[in-house]
C-alpha cells in the first residue's frame, strides 16, 4: 500500500520583536513544551527548528527543556533542523555576515545539543542563488524552502513537490531541497488549529495529496512554533490550550491511519531523493520569498519602524569589522578579538528588529548598535599606536587585494611648509612613486 509520508519543521524563534520578554516562559510552557511532548509521549516524529540565538536563550532560561530536546533528538523522537544564529535576511546581508552566523549557530548546536543538524531552514523563507554555497560550506546536506513562489516563477513539474530534488545555486553549487508549503501551513494552523475546519475537512485536504500508485512526501507544517495558543497582537491569546489540544487529536488520528506515516526530515530527503536539477531564483524573480507576494525582502529593508537607519548602521559596523580583519591580516597586528562584535552584528541585523517591535527591544537594539560602533572606533584608533613615530601619516590597505600598480588618491593636509617637495611614501619600507596634485598653499 502506498503512503503519504508527513514531515514538519516547527520554526521556534523567540527573537520575534513583537514578543515581550515577559512572555517567554509562558510561550515555552504552552507551545514549545507541548509540541516536544507530542514527540516523546505520542511517538510522533517531528522536525523542530530554532536559530542559534533562541537555542542559547532557552538553554539559559529553561535548561530542562533543552536537555529533553537534546535527548529526543538523540533518540530520533524528533530531529533538530538548523538555521543561522539570528533571523538575518541572507539576500540583504553580506556573505561574510551570513557565513559567520551559520558557523556560530552550528557551534551552539554542537555544544548545547551534542550534534549538528543535517538540514537547514532558510531564514524567513527568503532565498537567493548564493545560499546553497553558504549552506554547503557550513556542512548542511539539504535546506527547507517554500514551494508555492518557487513553483510560480520556475514552472516546476508538480511531481517534484512530493520529492527532494537538487537545487543548483548561482555558483553551480548543488544542494537538495525539502519543500515547505505556504498553503499547507495555512490549512494546518489557520484552518484546522484555529478551529475553522473540522478534523474530517482537514483529513480530506491531506487525502487530496495522497496517491494510490506511489509513495509521496508531504510538508504537514513548516512555519512558526511559538504561535500556538499565543499571538502577540491578540488580546487574551495567552494561557489557553485549545490549539495544542486540536493538534493532539489530529496527530492521534493520523497515527491510526494506514495511508499516512510520519518521518523525520533527513529520512524524507534520503527516501525521496530525486536527481532532477532545478533552480529557484531566476531573472524574473532573483529573490524568492514565501507567499503571499507582499512577504518579500523589501519588507525588512524599508518597511519597519527604523529599517533604513538600522540597516545603514549595520553596514557601518560591517565595514569597520572588515577593516579590522584586513589590518590584522595584512599588518600582523595584535588587535582585540572581534568575535563578540560579529555576534552582535548578526543579532542586530536580524529580521525581527525590522518589523513590528516593542519600544524596549528597539531601544536595546539601538544601544547595542551604538556600543558596536564605539568598540570598532576604539579598535581602529589603537592601530595608531603601532604606526612609526617618525611618520606624518599612514595609509592603510583595508581591502583584500594588493595595490599592484594601482592609483590611490588620498586627500591630505599638513602644517604650512612641511613638504617643500613631494613626500616620501613607503610601502613595506620601499619608496613608491608619489606626487602632490591640486596643492593649495596657505
Amino acid at each position: 500500500m502506498s503512503k503519504l509520508y508527513l514531515y514538519t519543521t516547527f520554526h521556534g524563534s523567540l527573537e520575534y520583536s513583537a514578543i515581550p520578554e515577559r512572555d517567554y516562559r509562558q510561550i515555552l510552557d504552552h507551545g514549545f513544551w507541548a509540541v516536544l511532548n507530542i514527540c516523546t509521549e505520542m511517538g510522533i516524529t517531528l522536525g523542530l527548528e530554532m536559530p542559534g540565538w533562541t537555542l542559547q536563550l532557552l538553554h539559559r532560561i529553561d535548561p530542562m527543556f533543552v536537555e529533553k530536546l537534546a535527548q529526543a533528538n538523540k533518540n530520533k523522537q524528533c530531529e533538530i533542523v538548523g538555521a543561522s544564529y539570528s533571523q538575518t535576511i541572507f539576500p540583504l546581508v553580506p556573505a561574510a555576515v551570513n557565513r559567520f552566523g551559520l558557523e556560530l549557530a552550528r557551534k551552539h548546536y554542537r555544544e548545547i545539543l551534542g550534534r549538528t543538524p543535517e538540514i537547514v531552514f532558510v531564514n524567513e523563507q527568503t532565498f537567493a542563488g548564493g545560499l546553497p554555497r553558504l549552506y554547503k560550506e557550513a556542512g548542511y546536506k539539504a535546506f527547507v524552502m517554500d514551494w508555492e513562489n518557487s513553483r510560480k516563477y520556475n514552472r516546476h513539474d508538480d511531481r517534484l513537490f512530493y520529492k527532494a530534488p537538487i537545487v543548483t545555486g548561482s555558483a553551480g553549487t548543488e544542494l537538495r531541497i525539502l519543500w515547505g508549503s505556504t498553503n499547507s501551513n495555512r490549512w494546518f494552523f489557520d484552518e484546522y488549529a484555529k478551529g475553522r475546519r473540522t478534523l474530517q475537512e482537514y483529513a480530506g485536504y491531506l487525502k487530496s495529496h495522497y496517491s494510490q500508485t506511489e509513495d509521496r512526501a508531504f510538508p504537514l507544517y513548516t512555519a512558526d512554533w511559538e504561535i500556538f495558543d499565543y499571538m502577540p497582537f491578540e488580546a487574551g491569546s495567552l494561557g489557553g490550550d485549545e490549539e495544542i489540544t486540536r493538534l493532539k487529536v489530529l496527530f492521534q488520528y493520523l497515527k491510526e491511519q494506514e495511508w499516512v506515516e510520519f518521518m523525520l526530515p533527513s529520512e524524507i530527503v534520503e527516501k525521496f531523493a530525486d536527481d532532477t536539477r532545478i533552480q529557484l531564483a531566476n531573472a524574473e524573480c532573483p529573490v524568492i520569498s514565501a507567499c503571499p507576494e507582499n512577504y518579500n525582502a523589501g519588507r525588512w529593508a524599508v518597511s519597519g519602524v527604523d529599517d533604513v537607519t538600522l540597516n545603514t548602521q549595520c553596514h557601518q559596523i560591517f565595514d569597520g569589522l572588515q577593516k579590522i580583519e584586513q589590518l590584522r591580516k595584512n599588518h600582523n597586528l595584535q588587535l582585540a578579538s572581534t568575535e563578540e562584535l560579529w555576534r552582535l552584528l548578526n543579532f542586530v541585523w536580524g529580521s525581527n528588529l525590522k518589523t513590528e517591535i516593542t519600544a524596549e527591544k528597539l531601544t536595546a537594539a539601538r544601544n547595542k548598535i551604538g556600543a558596536c560602533l564605539a568598540d570598532i572606533d576604539r579598535t581602529l584608533e589603537s592601530f595608531h599606536k603601532n604606526s612609526p613615530p617618525e611618520s606624518d601619516f599612514a595609509l592603510l590597505n583595508t581591502i583584500g587585494n594588493n595595490w599592484e600598480r594601482g592609483i590611490c588618491v588620498v586627500p591630505l593636509s599638513f602644517a604650512p611648509g612641511r613638504f617643500p617637495e613631494n613626500p616620501a611614501v613607503r610601502q613595506n619600507n620601499d619608496i613608491v612613486p608619489s606626487q602632490l596634485e591640486q596643492v593649495t598653499l596657505y
